[in-house]
């Protein structure tokens, strides 16, 4: 697809961000070796209520750090990861421990709630982890890890988004979005960089459009869904189809061949989320030429996350 010319460059600087302090984090994912070095403050309920029950059933021997030479970092024997919401959870341990797995199979080997349960490797049991919105995601799949966030984000999109023919999502919880706003839009096309994630799109979709790529060599033309009538920039009554689309950005940001071939995409507004500002300021370094940032919204907590709207220059 021909680029348009490109414009004079905007500075991000010109537009004022809106912040929204969220009090209460309410992280769904840990990863930690000691209960000591848990800050359960940041936790959601389910998952604090997860932790209590460890508590009380491994012994505080376990989890305890090696003995180690004066001055050096201590070192653990355990790790557990954990992953919950209020309808289940998901519990992964590596351990050098020969008491922990029969403690840990004791417990929640029978336990309905836990959908995903592995410990050194092997897993003793699997499913799909659900959530309130009636999707499915295969374990370990990429979700906003705080759920304050997620939740506020779902309804500023809900209130913000205006209905296009082609909604293209990108990266993470694509299948998420796919699900909130699918009353926004005619279709509906996913890109993805994660195996899991494509997977959860197929399972939650009738016949998706679902490709996963390479951010680093994906190009528009040569894409299997760039032969799509969705792609086609005209539908039978020559009308200029409007494309928007969301990127949800890793921490390394779209990198430079990504943001070049979004370009090429010429939607008309992108919806850019990021988590580190360094790689925002590199992927807005290309798409301003292109683009003009129109809103950006900062929603705080522990951490934060950033949601930048762009027009596309006329």
């Amino acid at each position: 697809m021909q680029m348009q010319k490109p414009m004079p460059i905007q500075m991000e600087s010109e537009i004022t961000p809106k912040v929204i302090t969220i009090e209460l984090p309410r992280r769904n994912k840990i990863l930690f070796s000691s209960f000591d070095t848990l800050d359960e403050t940041i936790l959601n309920e389910p998952l604090v209520s997860l932790i209590a029950l460890l508590k009380f059933i491994i012994p505080e021997s376990i989890l305890a750090p090696v003995i180690t030479t004066p001055g050096s970092r201590a070192k653990y024997n355990t790790t557990i990861e954990l992953c919950r919401n209020h309808l289940n959870f998901i519990m992964r341990i590596t351990t050098k421990d020969t008491l922990l797995p029969s403690i840990i199979l004791k417990h929640f080997q029978t336990n309905k709630t836990c959908c995903h349960l592995e410990i050194n490797g092997r897993i003793y049991k699997t499913g799909f982890y659900k959530d309130i919105l009636s999707l499915e995601y295969y374990p370990f799949s990429f979700r906003q890890p705080d759920d304050s966030i997620r939740e506020y984000m779902i309804q500023w999109m809900q209130r913000n988004f205006s209905y296009v023919d082609l909604l293209v999502l990108i990266g993470g919880e694509c299948t998420l979005f796919g699900k909130i706003l699918s009353r926004f839009t005619k279709d509906t096309a996913f890109l993805t960089d994660f195996q899991s994630i494509a997977d959860d799109v197929q399972r939650n979709y009738k016949s998706p459009m679902v490709e996963l790529i390479d951010y680093d060599k994906w190009k528009l033309a040569e894409s299997k869904l760039a032969g799509d009538k969705l792609f086609t920039r005209t539908d039978t009554y020559n009308k200029k189809k409007d494309i928007a689309s969301i990127i949800n950005t890793g921490f390394r940001g779209m990198g430079r061949n990504l943001a070049m071939e979004i370009c090429r995409l010429d939607a008309s507004k992108l919806y850019v989320i990021s988590c580190n500002p360094d790689s925002w300021q590199s992927d807005w370094s290309i798409l301003n030429r292109y683009y003009k940032l129109e809103d950006v919204l900062e929603i705080r907590t522990n951490y934060s996350v950033w949601i930048y709207v762009l027009q596309i220059c006329i």
